[in-house]
């Protein structure tokens, strides 16, 4: 009876194992499990909720479209009158380079975009970014300068019509075999110079300290292609010192095998990171602190500032999202069609310098660019096999183009 009585004191009692002969093994992922029961009963989402995600996921292509061409046919317009209130381009390059790495680091935690390459090697991926994020920082700081010293179609005119003319004078006298040459191209190409030059002529806004910030801003397009050309070939066919087996080749091999492990998640992470704190300490040097202490900042000038950031992350999050989901042509079709959109939108805002003639000859100019660029990826579509390969020095002709014709599906601010 008593030993019935202790049995029957607790039915609930565990049920002491007996003892093993195996060793044990610490229970080392119990945070890993609990993460994963988490994210298990995370899944399990309401009707509503369902029901929206599966619509989504259907039309996030054309979501993702349309906030790009949003957001990219607005941030010219909204730069160019963030800084008619405050003129301090070094500030805004800072703000919008800082607003992409705090939008990364809080997605960070929801799985977004993979930026583990830049966590689990840092040092490499350093150095991979390192020449093309001294060269970003540079083209944005010298953009958004032009921006304050003329208008927003001087900009688009230029920024449009200078990456065609850099290509073929770089294919012209490295004698290589360009799709810029052919006789369909070269007439598009003189056509949006022309209408640049008009469009130099007409804007009324435009200051020699403008013509400075374009004028750099081309030369950092230059170096782009320098080194987009390097890459393929260290050694410029043994024109460097030491050749092929030279330590300025070893140097540059080194940089493009760091920046070829990076995915473009982390590129666009870390060539807004490295450049942030450079391009502001360069606009204090310019002053710009004065502007800040004796400028007295209104609502409208802040919001504006706000909302030229949220495009800015706006636009690289989407070429992000569309990276892997559309083609070269499609690319170049969407940028041309944003940037088209930001010609009418500066000429409905009515910004500094717009009027009908400037917004004709940027039309001009963003027209013959666009039909220049899309006849240069449908040429390059048109061959399956076509791949870039290194070649023999700069003066090698080849006859799929090289580096020349690499799909420019980057926008002009970047």
């Amino acid at each position: 009876m008593q030993q019935k009585k202790a049995g029957s004191q607790d039915p609930f009692a565990p049920v002491t194992a007996p003892p093993s002969t195996t060793p044990s093994i610490p229970r080392a992922e119990t945070k890993s499990t609990s993460s994963i029961r988490r994210r298990a009963k995370q899944q399990v989402l309401p009707e509503d909720v369902a029901a929206f995600g599966e619509v989504f996921e259907s039309t996030k292509l054309y979501v993702y479209c349309g906030l790009y061409l949003a957001c990219q046919a607005a941030i010219y317009v909204l730069v160019k009158g963030s800084l008619t209130t405050m003129k301090t381009p070094g500030l805004m390059s800072f703000l919008h380079m800082a607003s992409v790495c705090l939008s990364f680091w809080l997605s960070n935690s929801y799985d977004i975009f993979d930026i583990r390459p830049v966590l689990q090697n840092p040092q490499q991926s350093l150095r991979g970014c390192s020449v093309r994020a001294a060269l970003f920082g540079v083209q944005m700081l010298t953009l958004y300068g032009a921006l304050l010293h003329s208008s927003v179609n001087m900009v688009l005119s230029w920024a449009a019509t200078a990456p065609l003319l850099i290509d073929t004078a770089v294919a012209l006298a490295a004698g290589k075999r360009s799709v810029l040459l052919s006789p369909q191209i070269i007439p598009l190409v003189a056509a949006a110079a022309a209408a640049t030059a008009l469009e130099v002529i007409l804007d009324h806004t435009l200051s020699w300290l403008s013509l400075l910030m374009l004028v750099l801003w081309s030369a950092a397009k230059l170096a782009e292609t320098g080194w987009r050309l390097v890459k393929e070939d260290p050694s410029l066919g043994g024109k460097l010192p030491g050749g092929d087996f030279g330590h300025l080749a070893a140097l540059i091999r080194r940089l493009s095998d760091a920046e070829g492990s990076l995915n473009p998640p982390s590129t666009a992470l870390l060539i807004n990171w490295l450049p942030a704190l450079p391009v502001l300490m360069i606009g204090f040097l310019g002053q710009e602190g004065n502007e800040i202490i004796d400028h007295e900042l209104s609502v409208p000038a802040v919001k504006l500032m706000l909302l030229s950031c949220v495009a800015h992350v706006g636009i690289t999050w989407s070429q992000l999202l569309l990276h892997e989901r559309l083609s070269g042509t499609a690319k170049a079709g969407l940028r041309w069609g944003a940037l088209m959109g930001a010609v009418a939108f500066n000429l409905t805002e009515k910004t500094a310098g717009a009027s009908i003639g400037t917004a004709v000859c940027a039309v001009a100019a963003l027209g013959a660019s666009a039909a220049a660029s899309l006849q240069r990826h449908s040429a390059g579509s048109s061959q399956p096999g076509r791949q870039r390969q290194p070649f023999a020095g700069l003066a090698a002709v080849v006859a799929e183009g090289g580096a020349i014709d690499d799909d420019d599906d980057k926008d002009p601010e970047s």
